[in-house]
């Protein structure tokens, strides 16, 4: 890179960098989803050939079903990654933290609509937005002067869904000015009554960090 190249063409060739790593890894991720696919596809069909040979309860047909299982976890794990690289790029606004993530089902389908509600350590809340139709949110809170510019925290979020809450999540968020914390809550289509507990993460791993507000608060 010449010496002699100004701030604004460094920031773009670095800003160019990491839009060409970012379509190079969503590229690789869709590849790694395609072949896990393929694959659950021929444990299903070893499956059906054992149930037809030994019947459905044969040690064989039961060990296949055991190996689909885990087949369908690494595909709905796939999906989530892939998802979750084709968020798009957060900016942390001055003076400011977010909290940014996703709605999901148990099979990594986004939902859309929910509300998502954010509230602080005496319970009272401080925020909220709805999931957009990629089950995407994100929720912005102001450093306040009157608390040596510190965000509000620690903060919980919960899921409201009919002006009930169906899901109070387990982890609480300490923010800080300039980052970005990642959260994904795994909802369940069908809940039963009173809210749920936070359920184990979709596998998969942490999602990129986010851009210009550094890497996720844990």
């Amino acid at each position: 890179m010449p010496r002699n190249m100004d701030p604004a063409a460094i920031q773009q060739e670095i800003t160019d960098a990491a839009n060409a790593s970012d379509q190079a890894r969503r590229a690789g991720l869709g590849h790694a989803r395609d072949i896990i696919a393929a694959r659950q596809a021929t444990i299903a069909l070893a499956q059906g050939r054992a149930a037809a040979k030994y019947g459905d309860r044969a040690p064989q047909t039961l060990a296949w079903a055991r190996r689909a299982q885990v087949a369908a976890d690494e595909v709905v794990g796939a999906r989530a990654q892939l998802d979750r690289a084709n968020l798009d790029p957060v900016v942390v606004p001055p003076g400011s933290a977010l909290v940014y993530g996703r709605v999901i089902d148990g099979d990594a389908n986004p939902i859309a609509g929910v509300i998502v509600s954010a509230t602080n350590d005496a319970g009272a809340e401080i925020g909220s937005t709805t999931t957009d139709l990629r089950g995407s949110f994100s929720l912005g809170f102001q450093a306040d002067p009157a608390n040596n510019n510190a965000p509000p925290g620690p903060i919980r979020l919960r899921l409201i869904q009919n002006n009930q809450v169906v899901l109070q999540d387990d982890q609480t968020l300490t923010l800080a000015v300039g980052r970005a914390a990642y959260r994904e809550l795994v909802l369940a289509t069908t809940p039963g009554p009173g809210p749920q507990p936070s359920p184990r993460p979709i596998r998969g791993g942490p999602p990129t960090p986010a851009r210009g507000g550094g890497p996720p608060v844990p």
